[in-house]
């Protein structure tokens, strides 16, 4: 156990969650375990999933016990690591309820317990505690709807923010046009569009395809429309780029010179860039990467694409998570972006062939 915490704080907090001292630890130190609980975690977004659900408990856990909180989320899971043994299921019940009255989301509330729900799970097996106190048994999960919560944009919304996107037209403004682009109209995480790579294009009957590494090692094809392969080929030409990734990051210079990186551009990236454009378009939503998807289907779906093509171009296992977004009505299938009808700047036409 880290020896930096204060024992009257420590035995504050024991009697505030009236739980006795833990086991010895089996080999695994305690402040490893947070490390431990993410190793069996599949995707890079569940784990950073996980760990931002595993951080917002532990600064709850040291609120609880009068210490003060890091700044660095490894410090932060260190300096809790004391109190893990010490936690009981009403500490954990007080955490979903204080998430509730800060108006979370029940989804991410849900998500959250099942961070630390993995956390003690794993603790279990290391035989430093007995009984999980995150279970779903001890601390029943929030209802969730049917209906997506998830906030998107509308055809208007999407038309305007195209628009201002496409009137810049420095190296910073190409490539984030294409970037919405392919958000928009592929239905794309932002996890799978920094792995599109120039040589892994291949062009099926004339149509620009990709097959993309998604969710839990499954594959998936991805054709661009000639919309969006006119924006990308544009960013591309514009960027000199040959091979290698599409989207990368440039550099911006006080005196306003922009310079084009090797670098790929991280998921984090990605976030950054979405609520900077949306900001600058003037939309007042809460949109981050995951609006984008939830915009393609919603758009696709109200377009009248069936059900099942959107469920089979998103990935999606099955179609009930994709009828959250049904507001559909059946149409010939096709790829699904060639149905949202947008006004693009440049005369553009979705149902034209690709070159």
């Amino acid at each position: 156990m880290p020896d930096d915490h204060d024992d009257g704080e420590l035995q504050q907090f024991i009697e505030v969650v009236d739980s006795p001292l833990g086991s010895p630890l089996p080999q695994t130190k305690l402040e490893d375990v947070w490390d431990v609980a993410l190793s069996g975690t599949i995707s890079d977004n569940s784990k950073r999933a996980y760990l931002k659900g595993m951080v917002c408990f532990a600064e709850f856990v040291l609120k609880k016990a009068n210490r003060p909180i890091p700044r660095q989320d490894a410090e932060i899971l260190r300096t809790a690591s004391p109190y893990l043994t010490h936690v009981k299921f009403p500490l954990v019940t007080e955490y979903r309820e204080q998430m509730r009255e800060d108006r979370y989301a029940n989804r991410t509330i849900n998500l959250r317990l099942a961070a630390i729900d993995k956390l003690f799970t794993r603790m279990m097996r290391l035989e430093i505690i007995d009984k999980n106190p995150a279970s779903s048994e001890l601390v029943p999960r929030m209802r969730t709807s049917s209906i997506s919560e998830t906030e998107g944009l509308d055809n208007g919304e999407a038309e305007h923010l195209l628009q201002t996107l496409w009137e810049d037209t420095t190296y910073i403004g190409l490539r984030d046009t294409a970037i919405f682009a392919v958000l928009i109209y592929n239905g794309l995480r932002r996890s799978e569009v920094i792995q599109i790579d120039l040589e892994n294009i291949r062009f099926v009957s004339g149509t620009p395809t990709i097959t993309l590494v998604i969710k839990r090692g499954k594959s998936l094809n991805i054709e661009f429309i000639p919309l969006v392969w006119k924006t990308m080929d544009r960013w591309m030409v514009a960027a000199n780029i040959t091979k290698g990734p599409i989207f990368r990051k440039v550099t911006k210079f006080r005196d306003g010179r922009q310079e084009i990186t090797e670098n790929r551009l991280t998921v984090d990236h990605i976030y950054a860039i979405i609520k900077s454009r949306v900001k600058q378009a003037g939309i007042n939503k809460d949109i981050h990467p995951h609006s984008l998807r939830h915009t393609y289907a919603t758009l696709a779906l109200l377009a009248g694409v069936p059900i099942q093509e959107v469920q089979k171009s998103m990935g999606h296992s099955s179609t009930d998570t994709t009828f959250r977004y049904d507001r559909a009505i059946e149409q010939v299938g096709r790829s699904p972006g060639r149905s949202i009808a947008l006004e693009w700047p440049g005369g553009h036409n979705p149902k034209e062939r690709s070159r």
